[in-house]
């Protein structure tokens, strides 16, 4: 069947869940691995696609909330409607990554696109839609404007914030990773997250090192730096590192907020507790080098407002402890972060 069959099936809201399902699943496979007329067959039809795209992953948010909201709910229609959803988003990836369709994009449907991405992003309450939502921003290659960067943000910060009345998660049996903060409590969503961040620092590094939006992605990395998850810490750490750099190009006076929203992370405890717990803690036999290290990066962060007597005589705890540690690599990492 052709690209454009599939397609025609997938426009038609008339045609059976399944086989706009298949439909789906073939035009993934055909971006996934594309042949040397790939191109001729998607260009022309661009336009369509994006409509498309953009109207069923919507929909599907749409039902799902009606559903949540609705004490006559219909099991059948939410559940298509999510499973539409995901497909689409598998298949949208590839429409944002690849080489040969991205020059089809014009700066009004990146910013249709980055509007989509968003809107799901704070609305949904599945979380496979939302880490495939998040999955797109990690691996497109658009021509993103410093306009579309701070909603690309403040979505990421809504969806790493834990809420008060969190979602009642959708997800595949298979789905895994419970154990981080945000709206649904997922590593698995916070590493997609910090992948998504490390891809808009490489497109738009002059953009993300302004002050306002430090503010916003700075504080999402550095709080997950001792997460529980070693995945989810090691890519804290790998993004905080390779925008050191950047933000050290920053003028010191255009860093106060983000030094005062660490001082206070810290000054509850929310931060430093769980430092000294990896020293301490049997838990984190043989970690302890990662709450040294993270030490070292909240000393370069918070610059002079470390500078209170009070908090800095408490935050000089951890490396009084560490100094004494057996571990010739705990002491050799402390003198490295000193």
């Amino acid at each position: 069947m052709s690209v454009d069959a599939h397609l025609r099936t997938i426009e038609q809201t008339s045609s059976p869940f399944q086989e706009r399902v298949k439909a789906y699943h073939a035009l993934h496979n055909i971006l996934k691995e594309p042949t040397h007329e790939t191109p001729y067959n998607i260009s022309p039809l661009f336009p369509r696609f994006l409509s498309v795209f953009i109207r069923d992953i919507t929909a599907s948010i749409t039902i799902n909330s009606q559903s949540n909201s609705s004490n006559t709910n219909n099991p059948n229609k939410t559940s298509d409607a999510i499973n539409i959803g995901r497909t689409a988003l598998r298949t949208f990836g590839y429409f944002v990554h690849s080489s040969y369709i991205i020059p089809n994009y014009r700066e009004p449907q990146v910013k249709e696109v980055v509007k989509a991405i968003c809107s799901i992003l704070q609305s949904t309450d599945d979380k496979t839609i939302c880490n495939l939502c998040i999955w797109c921003i990690s691996v497109q290659c658009l021509g993103l404007t410093s306009s579309d960067l701070v909603p690309l943000l403040q979505a990421l910060e809504f969806t790493l914030t834990p809420s008060a009345n969190p979602p009642t998660v959708n997800q595949d049996p298979s789905d895994s990773g419970n154990q981080g903060i945000g709206r649904f409590s997922s590593s698995t969503i916070e590493h997609e997250a910090l992948t998504a961040l490390s891809r808009l620092l490489s497109q738009l590094p002059n953009d993300m090192s302004s002050p306002a939006n430090l503010l916003i992605w700075v504080p999402m990395v550095y709080r997950r730096l001792l997460s529980p998850t070693s995945k989810v810490r090691e890519k804290a750490e790998s993004v905080l590192r390779s925008a050191l750099p950047l933000i050290s190009q920053v003028p010191v006076q255009n860093r106060e907020a983000l030094q005062t929203t660490l001082y206070n992370d810290l000054n509850k405890g929310m931060l430093s507790t769980p430092m000294v717990t990896l020293l301490e803690s049997s838990e984190y036999q043989g970690k302890a080098t990662i709450g040294v290290r993270v030490w070292g990066y909240y000393v370069y962060l918070l610059g002079t407002s470390l500078f209170n007597a009070t908090f800095i005589n408490t935050y000089l705890q951890l490396p009084e402890k560490s100094f004494l540690q057996a571990n010739p690599a705990v002491t050799t990492s402390t003198y490295d972060s000193w």
